[in-house]
Order: C-alpha cells, then structure tokens, then sequence
C-alpha cells in the first residue's frame, strides 16, 4: 500500500510539472494577444476570460504540487519561531476579507509557544488555509465571529479555530480533507484543506474537527506532544 501511495504521490508531481509549462506558454501568448492595441473588445473579453481560466488552472496545479511535495518530504524543518507571533501576522494579512463580509476575529493565545524544527512557511500556509476555510463560511452579517485560541493542556500544545456559520453534516465532515471536496456550492478548487492536512501529517500534528449543521465548525490543531 505505501509503494501505491508513494507512485501515486510521483504520478502526481510529474503530471503538475507537465501540465504547468504549456500552461504558462499559452497564458504568455494570451497577454501578449491582450495588449496588442489592434484588438476588437468583444475579443478582448473572450482572452481576458481565457486568462481567468487559465489562472485558476495554475492555482490548482501549483497546490496539487505543494501536495506532492510536501507528502514526498521535499521540506526541511529547520525553522524556530513563536506560534503567537505567526498568527498575528496571518489575522493582519486575513482581517481586511473578514471585515469586508462583516466577520468579527476574536484572537485569545493564553499561552505562546516556541515551535522548533519545522517548517514556518508550511505552518502558515496550513492555518491560513483553516482560517480562510472559517472566513468562506461563515457568511455576511452582524453577528458572526471567528475564535482563534492558543493553549497547553497537559503536554499538548493546541490552537482552536472556531467559526458560528452553518456547520456541516458528518457526511461532509468526513470528506472534508480530501482533494476537490467542496463544501456545497462553495467556490474555490477544494484543495486548501487537503493541502493543510498534508502539511499538518508532515510536522506530525492533528486537525480534529467538531462540527455540527446549524451551529458552526471548530478545527483544532494539536502539535507533538511536549518534552
């Protein structure tokens, strides 16, 4: 079974490289075909949502080798940082989408923690992806809120992000971490959580969800036990 995984994890990388190069020829030749000044506006519009399809198309060739790369341990963990300083950083560069739909960040990290020999850049890649998931659905309107704490328990070292949107079923639970699952009629290529899983397997952590529909979702992240 590891050896399948394994060849399908190569397969995978290889056809995202593949497709990546001929996709990025054709979007050079479409901006090229966009700039010209001889062209007519109904073509104009036509190229421009050639584009938009094409960058879409990057964005989930781009994750599909993040994925690859990260489950084929292409990633050294060599950095040193504190988690409270991180997700400060991550709640300025998210806070201006939450406050255009209205949704309130509460952040509480009643115990900061210095995280050793990871990868920082995947760290923040995997709880931005949690925290934009939360800010996705948790809708338009007065009242909604997403929670962000920090805490140890005992040896464990947890940060919990919790959203009161519309929760989930434990159907769509379930399915929730595997690639191109989309919750409903959520747009988006359904890879930030599978791309967030991968990551948190690679530093050994835990994404428990606890979810309810009608009554919000939380995401907690456990990180390897203490000493």
């Amino acid at each position: 079974v590891d050896e399948l995984l394994a060849k399908e994890r190569e397969v995978t990388a290889n056809i995202s490289h593949e497709l990546l190069t001929p996709v990025s020829v054709v979007q050079s030749k479409l901006e090229n075909i966009i700039n010209d000044n001889e062209i007519s506006y109904p073509i104009a519009i036509k190229v421009t949502e050639s584009l938009k399809t094409l960058n879409r198309l990057k964005v989930i060739i781009n994750s599909l080798m993040l994925i690859a790369r990260v489950e084929n341990n292409q990633f050294l963990k060599t950095d040193s940082f504190w988690i409270g300083e991180l997700l400060e950083e991550l709640i300025d560069e998210i806070s201006p989408i939450a406050d255009e739909n209205a949704i309130k960040i509460v952040f509480q990290c009643s115990d900061n923690y210095f995280y050793e020999n990871a990868n920082r850049a995947l760290i923040y890649t995997l709880l931005f992806n949690i925290i934009n998931n939360a800010v996705k659905h948790s809708g338009n309107g007065v009242g909604n809120k997403i929670e962000i704490k920090c805490a140890k328990i005992l040896d464990n070292y947890s940060i919990t992000i919790s959203d009161n949107g519309p929760g989930m079923t434990q159907e769509q639970a379930s399915e929730i971490f595997k690639r191109f699952k989309r919750k409903g009629t959520q747009h988006g290529h359904g890879l930030g959580l599978a791309i967030a899983n991968s990551i948190a397997e690679f530093h050994n952590m835990q994404i428990q969800l606890d979810t309810q529909l009608g009554n919000g979702s939380r995401f907690t992240i456990v990180f390897p036990k203490i000493g």
